[in-house]
Formats: C-alpha cells, structure tokens, sequence
C-alpha cells in the first residue's frame, strides 16, 4: 500500500478548503475545493515530494481556469465522474502528460483544456461529453486516435489544430457543427467520414496533407470557404446532390485531385474553389450549376477539355493559365460578368466550340486575340491551330 509522504491544506477565500497528499509512488491525491469561480489553487499547493499522477476524488465537483497549466510534472491525470466541466485552460502546456483518464458525468471540456499538451497519447472521451470548445486540443502533437461521443453536438474552432500524429477522427451522429480550422494541420489524417447531422462544412481540414479520402454525407450543402484547402493527397471527392455552394479557396491546392464532377444542384462555384489543383484533369460541371467564380479552375494546369452547360454566368479568369486546355465547349446561352476573358492565358487553346447560331455572338464578347478560336460545334480544328 502507498505510503503518505507529504499533505497540506488550503483555505479559499470563500472559506472552503483543498486537501492534499503525496504518496510515494509518486501520486497526488486533491480533495475538496479547487475553485470558488474566481480563484484557482491548484498551483498553491507547495512540496519537495515528486508526483507524476494526478488524482481528484470525488469531493471535487469544478477544475478552475489554469488549475495545473504548464505543469510539466504531470504524466497522467484521473478525473472523477463528479467533474462536470473542465475549464478554460486547466491542463494547458503540460507538456509530459501522456494520459488523460475522465470519467462519466463530464459534459464540457473548456477552451484551450489540454492545448500544448505534446504528449498526450491517449485520451478516451466520455459518452456523457455534450461540448468541446476551442483550442482543447490544439498542438497535442503525439496524440494518435480520437473517438467522439454520440450526444456531443459541437466541436469548437481549432480544436484538434495542429494534432500532427492524429491518424484517426470518428465523428459521431448527434455533431451539428464542425468550427471552422478544427482540423487544421493535421497532417497525418488519413480519412474522414461526414455524419448526416451536419449541414455545412467550413475550414475544418484545412492544411490536412495526409487526406487522402472524404466522404461527404448527402445532409451537406454547403462546402464552405478553405474546407479542405492545401489537402495535397486527396485525390477524388464525391460532391453529392444538394450541396448548393462551393465556397472560396474550398478545394484550393489539391495538388492529388485528379476528378470532380460538380452536381446540378450547385447555384455557385466560388472564387478559386479549385485554383492551382495542378492534377485535374477532368471536370464535369452538370447542367444546373448556374455559376463559376473568379480563377475558379485558375492553374489547373493538367485540364485539357471543359463543357460549360447552358445558363451559366463565368466570371473573369475562370480557367485562367490552365496551361493544358485545348478544347472547351461554350453553351447556347453564358454570361460572361467580367471584361476578362474566362480562359485568359490559356495559351494552348486551338477551338471553342459554340453553337452555329452564337458563332458571331461570341466573337463579339471575345477578346480579338481569341475570335479565330471560336468555330462551330462539331466542325474541324480552326487552320491556325492545325498549323500549331
């Protein structure tokens, strides 16, 4: 049995009181107060005695902002089921604790709980956990697996940024909402499935250069600005029907993707949502889809031949410097809502293929240095692009 080595107390200023021990293997036990709202005391307790496990019993009913932050002691902490919430900050910068024991009961984990925390490896999450707000996370470098609990409804802004081991997420189907960069930089992440509770997806993996498969559920409609920008090993994405928007910069830098057909229920693809995908070489863009933003396929330098689809409006720069392009197929009826060409610096281009009826339309909405381009659907190369 542990023998007791060193023990206090400490008097809050509400008048409530922490117990303490110290055993000998090296195990500190607290019970009573740790916080009376305002003021924290985890840091007061004061010993020559070495302890690397933390233990509150269950007389402990809150952890205070910065209870143990940076205590760098610290190689695994057990909760009891009495602990509701962990506050702002509580384990912050513990930077050897390896593991993390909660118990049933607790519904919160507070913004920035176990942030910096590099090495943690294992932390079990309880099913009675309903929130984990930001930064809780944040920069655990040597964590490896995470297991959200159903009934946990959110997941706040960069929550698990920056887990650069993190292999595995399961996201559960009570989730509502994902906060933006939550995912941010984890670069070891491997694949990610999206419940049906979620509707939108914003810049949640972001920067996740391991990603290599996604599956969206059809609950989703929208893919939000940055959502899996710089996501270099994705190489396919299923958008399913009634996704309605692709945001800015949402698939940016996918330098892996290689295919992606846009469905018909897309009223907009935004403002370089597929910029500099430099592997694309196809793209199906479905009848439906009513907008293409600017340098929306900028530098996909590997497309070769797009079909635009009736009514669309194509901003400026589209497909600018698709490098690659030499064939595109322009609809009866498009809008171009720039003076800038869609396909500026596409300079590989021999025809845009048009209806016969709008051959002369386009030709006056053409810059002049492409007019020779635009020829009639189903006819030859123009001469000059035979010659080239």
């Amino acid at each position: 049995m542990a023998k007791i080595i060193d023990k206090g107390q400490i008097t809050l200023q509400g008048g409530a009181v922490m117990s303490w021990n110290i055993t000998d293997d090296e195990v500190l036990t607290i019970s009573g107060a740790l916080w009376d709202g305002s003021v924290t005391v985890g840091k007061d307790i004061k010993s020559e005695a070495k302890f690397r496990h933390l233990v509150l019993d269950e007389s402990v009913q809150a952890i205070g902002i910065f209870n143990f932050s940076d205590w760098g002691c610290l190689e695994e902490v057990t909760l009891p089921p009495s602990i509701k919430c962990i506050e702002h900050a509580a384990f912050f910068g513990c930077k050897n604790l390896k593991r993390v024991n909660l118990s049933d009961g607790l519904e919160i984990i507070g913004a920035d709980s176990f942030s910096g925390c590099d090495s943690l490896k294992t932390i079990i999450l309880p099913t009675t956990l309903k929130k984990i707000y930001k930064y809780a996370f944040a920069g655990c470098e040597s964590l490896q697996e995470i297991v959200i609990p159903e009934g946990v409804t959110i997941i706040g802004e960069e929550a698990f940024r920056d887990c650069t081991n993190l292999r595995k997420i399961v996201l559960p189907s009570s989730i509502t909402e994902i906060g933006c960069d939550v995912f941010l930089g984890c670069t070891s992440l491997h694949k990610i499935v999206i419940p049906e509770s979620v509707t939108s997806i914003g810049s949640s993996f972001s920067g996740c250069t391991g990603l290599q498969e996604v599956v969206i559920s059809s609950s989703v409609t929208e893919i939000g600005d940055y959502a899996f920008s710089d996501c270099i090993d994705l190489r396919e994405v299923v958008i399913p029907e009634g996704v309605t928007r692709i945001g800015c910069w949402a698939f940016d830098g996918c330098t892996g993707l290689r295919r992606i057909v846009i469905p018909s229920t897309i009223t907009t693809i935004d403002e370089e949502a597929f910029r500099d995908c430099t592997s694309l070489c196809e793209v199906v863009i479905s009848e439906g889809v009513r907008g293409i933003g600017f340098r929306a396929f900028g530098d996909c330098i590997n497309l070769c031949e797009i079909v635009i689809p009736e009514g669309i409006n194509i901003d400026g720069g589209a497909f600018e410097r698709c490098s690659s392009l030499e064939i595109v197929h322009l609809p009866a009826v498009m809008s171009i809502v720039s003076i800038l060409s869609p396909f500026s610096g596409c300079d590989n281009l021999k025809a845009i293929y048009v209806p016969l009826d709008k051959v002369d339309y386009y030709k006056e909405h053409f810059p002049s240095s492409m007019r020779w381009l635009i020829v009639e659907e189903g006819s030859d190369l123009p001469t000059k692009a035979i010659k080239q």
